[in-house]
């Protein structure tokens, strides 16, 4: 169990998130990327849904075998990278899905 020395830091939050669903929207549905603002080093961190040298295409959702047959995580990459995949979900390019596979 963590101690706290100030009891006024107890009420802080230490992180703000905003997540990005299939749809490139800011929502809970099915979390497609999330950035990490943590407010005690005030620093950013991007993630992405990845597996297999590749990032997640919803497209190919409803196809079983697709979401089976990887094991997905979500991991962290630059901001380039999570500005061009959150672009990808919100217009359906694949183009910038492409650019986003070559920057991880």
């Amino acid at each position: 169990m963590k101690t706290v020395s100030d009891p006024k830091k107890i009420d802080k939050v230490d992180r703000i998130e905003k997540v990005y669903d299939i749809f490139g929207q800011q929502g809970n549905n099915f979390i497609c990327a999330k950035e990490v603002y943590f407010t005690d080093t005030k620093r950013t961190k991007y993630y992405v849904l990845y597996a297999d040298s590749q990032l997640f295409n919803p497209r190919n959702l409803y196809d079983s075998r697709y979401l089976k047959r990887h094991k997905w995580k979500m991991i962290s990459v630059r901001q380039s990278v999570f500005d061009t995949y959150v672009r990808f979900l919100t217009t359906k390019h694949e183009i910038f899905l492409k650019q986003a596979e070559r920057e991880v």
